[in-house]
């Protein structure tokens, strides 16, 4: 199959096979997007002979490295590189809308290379198709560039421009290989894009897991991700900040400032950054009239306090937005409102959809338009904040949600669970995917045995493969002296992987 590239001096033809060619049966150049590594991870790569040609999101000194905006916006190893038109067919509809999807979540506060989710994913609608395009082309100029032979992701793509380079790869010929740690143990699923199933990548005999059905590690929803913060996160961070101060340099403190005070929620500290910058300016007018909206909207609905009043009811607990668990995740369902919609389309007579505000969901995603949507629902009830989660699925008949936690936590209480999306747990017992016509009721009636569930995590994470992919999560898994064999041991599994595939 002939694919034409355009370069910037005419028309050249390369087919997919002499792009290609060069891949050797052990991976050797990986382009590799991970938002953390330090020396024992690299130490591991090098150890099983990988080398890591681009290193995406993260860096290192050692390693040529891209950021997300090096890669948003170009930089002056990309402009090195032969330039790269990438032609028109390649995105389709599908891969338009998840870009889409992706891309808005993330921002630059102007002049600042740090990229957050909060100070500013505002492109306007008639620009992002001409963004995607600039963000393959990119992402087509640092394959080629780089020599890599595949492209693996420490986690799903979902910032946008790491989707279009999952776009570039796949369309070049390129192994294309997601690998997502679990929560729960040092094992990881992988997952090739492109390709109809990941489940060959359960036969290749990776350890036996014996410790059943336990509580999720909640580290993400609360402050100990690291026990040492003080050391290990914010001083270099106020260090930063310091040195920011002497170099004057006005974006950088106050791409942090702005990033500091939307996470507390001072909407006034946002408000007044954003308005002494010409750049921002206009976001200013818009965000505070959709933050006002938001707290209007929420200041009309009290929320229900005493469940009894509910009688039978499904428990739907809203995810966080924008994030990688419902915009890419969530399938057909990336949109969290269609899964509300068609769960009280579902309702059997005389029930009832219970909704629970995320506690980390903020205006963004909260507009306008989504508290129309929900006004049409007359079975929604939604529920006070201050109701632990706990009692709701305890008194729920069952509960439902596209890729969350709760769902999870329900089967631990012996209670059903109907998902939409691509969840970890999804095939255990007491999970039911959604489908047009269910019978919510008849869910309801199913039955959760222990044996049953510890049976069935047991399967799930042995059919997992071993080690530890992503040091975000080395504090939960491991002492530190253990985590160079368990990042050599991940290596070799994901090197495992590569060569079981055609």
């Amino acid at each position: 199959m002939a694919i034409d590239i355009f370069s910037g001096d005419g028309v050249f033809a390369m087919t997919v096979p002499q792009l290609s060619k060069q891949i050797v049966p052990r991976v050797r150049r990986i382009a590799l997007w991970l938002n953390e590594l330090n020396d024992d991870y690299l130490q591991a790569f090098r150890s099983e002979g990988v080398e890591i040609v681009a290193l995406l999101q993260a860096t290192h000194p050692q390693v040529s490295s891209f950021t997300v905006h090096d890669l948003f916006y170009g930089n002056d190893q990309l402009s090195q590189f032969a330039k790269i038109v990438a032609p028109a067919d390649w995105i389709d509809n599908d891969s338009y809308r998840q870009y889409a999807l992706c891309v808005q979540r993330m921002g630059f506060f102007p002049g600042s290379t740090t990229m957050d989710t909060h100070s500013g994913g505002i492109y306007p609608a008639s620009e992002l198709e001409d963004w995607a395009r600039v963000h393959l082309n990119h992402a087509l100029r640092l394959l080629e560039g780089t020599g890599a032979e595949e492209v693996w992701f420490g986690f799903t793509p979902h910032l946008g421009v790491d989707n279009m380079l999952a776009l570039a790869a796949l369309k070049t010929g390129r192994k294309c290989l997601v690998f997502q740690q679990s929560r729960s143990a040092p094992k990881f699923t992988c997952r090739q894009l492109g390709a109809p199933s990941s489940h060959q990548f359960r036969e290749l005999g990776w350890k036996p897991w014996e410790q059943g059905a336990t509580p999720p590690n909640l580290f993400y929803m609360r402050d100990n991700l690291n026990p040492n913060r003080w050391h290990g996160d914010l001083a270099p961070r106020l260090r930063l900040f310091f040195q920011q101060l002497r170099a004057f340099d006005r974006a950088g403190v106050s791409q942090r400032m702005h990033y500091a005070a939307s996470r507390r929620g001072w909407w006034w500290l946002c408000y007044l950054l954003e308005l002494t910058d010409a750049r921002t300016r206009g976001w200013a007018w818009q965000r505070k009239y959709s933050r006002k909206q938001y707290a209007r909207e929420r200041e009309d609905r009290d929320g229900i306090r005493d469940l009894a009043t509910l009688g039978k009811f499904v428990y739907f607990p809203l995810q966080y937005e924008p994030e990688e668990n419902v915009h890419v995740l969530g399938g057909n369902y990336r949109n969290q409102l269609d899964a509300v919609i068609a769960l009280h389309q579902a309702l059997p007579e005389g029930w009832s959809l219970a909704i629970k505000e995320n506690p980390m969901q903020t205006w963004q995603h909260r507009g306008v338009p989504y508290h129309l949507r929900l006004r049409d629902l007359d079975r929604v009830k939604f529920i006070h904040p201050s109701t632990p989660s706990l009692a709701l699925i305890n008194a729920a008949c069952l509960v439902a949600t596209i890729t969350g936690t709760a769902g999870y936590e329900a089967l631990l209480a012996g209670k059903p669970c109907v998902y939409f999306g691509n969840p970890w747990y999804k095939g255990l017992p007491g999970t039911v995917q959604f489908v047009e016509g269910i019978d919510l009721s008849l869910c309801a009636t199913t039955e959760i045995e222990q044996d049953a569930l510890d049976q069935g995590v047991n399967a799930l994470f042995s059919g997992m493969a071993d080690g530890l992919i992503h040091p975000r999560y080395a504090n939960i898994h491991a002492a530190h002296h253990h985590l160079p064999d368990l990042y050599r041991e991940a290596v070799r599994s994901m090197l495992r992987i590569s060569a079981s595939l055609a």
